[in-house]
């Protein structure tokens, strides 16, 4: 099996693929000779999940959203998410078992080197990095859930 790195030689592009293929061929065969059995109207019918737009249950007011996905630079952790306990704990040796992935880490724990501050009137914290979105907080929805 090539790694990752090298091209995959043509045998093992065929042994890959050959159950994509032979699933693809099994599906036209059953459905060729019948063997599907069709939509009935007892089947069990479930809430069905697409992606059409339904209409909302409250009326909207917004008429534009602003979507900040921020692929690169500082984490979410660096600009967004304030973790005041980890600053009082900068440079202390954390008490549980760590799978070090990187040589050359420790098990230390590091406080974030920018500094956070409230914005606007709902006082928002916010890094210092972002004192542009900071004059502006006070229109924004932050969702922290992930």
């Amino acid at each position: 099996m090539p790694t990752a790195f090298e091209h995959p030689s043509r045998r093992d592009f065929l042994k890959n693929s050959a159950l994509g293929f032979g699933s693809l061929a099994l599906a036209h065969l059953v459905a060729r000779d019948g063997l599907v059995a069709a939509d009935s109207a007892a089947a069990p019918t479930g809430r069905r999940f697409d992606l059409r737009p339904r209409t909302a249950h409250f009326t909207p007011r917004a008429k534009a959203m602003i979507l900040l996905f921020q692929n690169g630079g500082p984490s979410q952790m660096e600009l967004f998410d304030h973790k005041p306990e980890l600053e009082r704990r900068d440079g202390q040796v954390y008490a549980e078992k760590v799978e070090v992935l990187q040589p050359g880490n420790s098990d230390k724990l590091m406080a974030s080197v920018f500094k956070f501050r409230k914005f606007g009137q709902c006082g928002m914290e916010l890094s210092d990095m972002l004192p542009g979105l900071g004059t502006v907080v006070d229109d924004l929805c932050l969702i922290r859930s992930m």
